[in-house]
């Protein structure tokens, strides 16, 4: 039967009608199911890590207990925001009065500058710089103490009293470097004084997001690092975290997080490993080889092995120190070939590499050889590591809760070690360290005074307080130098840190120029070494500032 153009059109539109009527709706084709994705590959093949680099904060605070040095200056709007976080860090407490602790001239209004480091953890340390305000009359920080203090980013601190997150905070007693005859008192550091607040979140974002694909990173890198490493979020997007193993070696877990190889197919597992066992003798980068392979993990133990005989001994490192990450410590006896060689240029990072995987009971008497060794370095990375395992060579004293001294325990040369970053120390190498029999040395501005006649069982101590005109003291203590210190650096107010011994409160900052001063006349037969000088707020001298 044939229809007229007119008759079709009029049945299309009825048709029309009654789909319309009878609510039925377009066929919708289904999307195509998600393909199995290509494991023989990266997870750096297969998203981006995200995560957050160093993060410039500021903040601003009070720097307290200094002797007359300080100033009442303080901008108005600043003083509301101080005022207000005085008295809420003091509670109910109706005997402190904000504004007359502001003006007092033994306070002072900072500016606090920091970098929270990378891949941060909460907790984490850092040093910070304090720098009063240019518009006040305080002449000097050192022997200040900053008080509890809040750190926001410094891109976004555009006032006072903007609100904004908190990003760090700092507190702790004020560093003036004396050491180089810096003259510029009004600004100094807060070594390891700056704490995160909070751990940076670390996620991987897949370039083609799918289901079985975040699903295969995830399992991957949970099977390789923990359970609880990794985590999906969404089909694009994997959250993770730094395993506790790694928490001091955070750049080189990223860098074999990406390097970690999906597939688990034995065939190509094993043409993977081969590949990159050549790789490490033949590439002239051997450290992101050294990962990869430590990312495969144990079956990559024989082809390491048959390395450690090689010739090239960049080849026998890199492979011994991968084979002692992955747990295999049949390489410590490499890496302590390396570590006690004076030719080798990869002492201290064998040094590192073996306090940081070796096991407790293998790392601690192959370090502690090398605390008699000539090369400082060596010294001072076996001195570290030892430290962090907690072995019987270092003990630690605190002294009036602001400084450690390290007595280290070694036949070699004796050495002072002060610090000028990190968490502030003094280090006695060979301790104990004896002072000489006769003793006279006083401070550069002569208000702390050590002296000692010949055959006299012990020294006196003495200081002169900037409100006093006499000498306070003496305190009496033996010839040992760790013993003079905490005769001068002490608290004076035993009462509040029982247990702890009396001293004349003499700063951190002070106790360093007179040690080295000691060490270079004769008086303390040692060498005197002064730690690298903390780079905090180094990023001043770009907007004019560190001349402040």
């Amino acid at each position: 039967m044939y229809y007229s153009a007119k008759r079709i059109l009029v049945l299309f539109c009825a048709v029309g009608l009654l789909i319309g009527v009878c609510g039925c709706a377009p066929t919708v084709i289904p999307p195509e199911p998600e393909q199995p994705p290509n494991l023989d590959a990266t997870v750096g093949d297969f998203g981006e890590l995200f995560q957050h680099s160093a993060v410039v904060v500021k903040g601003y605070g009070i720097v307290a207990g200094l002797p007359g040095t300080g100033s009442s200056e303080c901008p108005p709007k600043l003083r509301k925001v101080l005022s207000k976080y005085i008295l809420t860090e003091i509670g109910n407490d109706s005997t402190v009065n904000p504004d007359r602790f502001i003006d007092s001239p033994n306070t002072a209004v900072v500016e606090i500058y920091g970098t929270i480091p990378p891949i941060a953890l909460k907790g984490d340390r850092f040093d910070v710089r304090v720098v009063a305000f240019s518009s006040t009359q305080t002449t000097s920080l050192a022997g200040g103490t900053l008080y509890p203090a809040e750190l926001k980013e410094m891109s976004r601190l555009v006032s006072f009293d903007i609100y904004t997150a908190v990003l760090a905070r700092a507190a702790g007693p004020v560093f003036v470097n004396k050491l180089n005859g810096d003259k510029n008192r009004a600004n100094g550091y807060v070594l390891g004084g700056g704490t995160a607040a909070e751990s940076v979140k670390l996620a991987i974002g897949l370039y083609k997001p799918g289901f079985l694909a975040a699903a295969a990173v995830r399992n991957q890198i949970n099977g390789r690092f923990g359970p609880k490493t990794a985590r999906a979020v969404n089909p694009g997007e994997i959250d993770f975290t730094i395993p506790a193993k790694y928490r001091n070696r955070r750049e080189q877990f990223l860098s074999m997080l990406r390097l970690l190889y999906l597939s688990r197919d034995g065939q190509l597992l094993s043409q993977r490993i081969d590949m990159l066992i050549g790789q490490l003798v033949s590439a002239s980068n051997k450290t992101d080889v050294e990962h990869a392979l430590e990312a495969i993990g144990k079956p990559t133990l024989r082809g390491l092995w048959e390395l450690l005989s090689s010739e090239d001994e960049m080849v026998r490192f890199h492979a011994a120190r991968c084979m002692l990450s992955i747990g295999d410590d049949r390489a410590v006896a490499v890496l302590g070939q390396f570590a006690r060689d004076p030719g080798s240029s990869l002492r201290v990072q064998a040094v590192k590499a073996i306090g940081l995987n070796a096991k407790r009971n293998i790392a601690i008497p192959t370090l502690a050889r090398l605390l008699d060794d000539s090369n400082f370095e060596v010294k001072f990375a076996a001195y570290e590591a030892l430290n962090r395992l907690q072995d019987v060579s270092v003990s630690r004293t605190i002294v009036g809760n602001k400084f450690f001294i390290d007595h280290v325990t070694n036949r070699g040369p004796k050495t002072i070690y002060v610090s000028r970053q990190g968490m502030p120390r003094i280090v006695l190498f060979g301790d104990p360290i004896q002072c000489s029999d006769n003793i006279f040395v006083e401070s550069e501005h002569k208000d702390i005074v050590i002296n000692a006649r010949r055959g006299e069982k012990y020294v006196s101590v003495m200081r002169r307080l900037p409100n006093r005109p006499k000498l306070v003291g003496p305190l009496l203590a033996s010839r040992d130098v760790s013993d003079i210190i905490q005769a001068l650096c002490g608290d004076p107010d035993t009462e509040r840190r029982p247990g702890m011994r009396r001293g004349l409160g003499v700063s951190y900052s002070d106790i360093a120029p007179l040690l080295s001063k000691m060490c270079d006349i004769g008086i303390i037969k040692a060498d005197f070494i002064g730690g690298n000088m903390t780079t905090a707020g180094s990023f001043l001298e770009n907007i004019g500032l560190n001349d402040r």
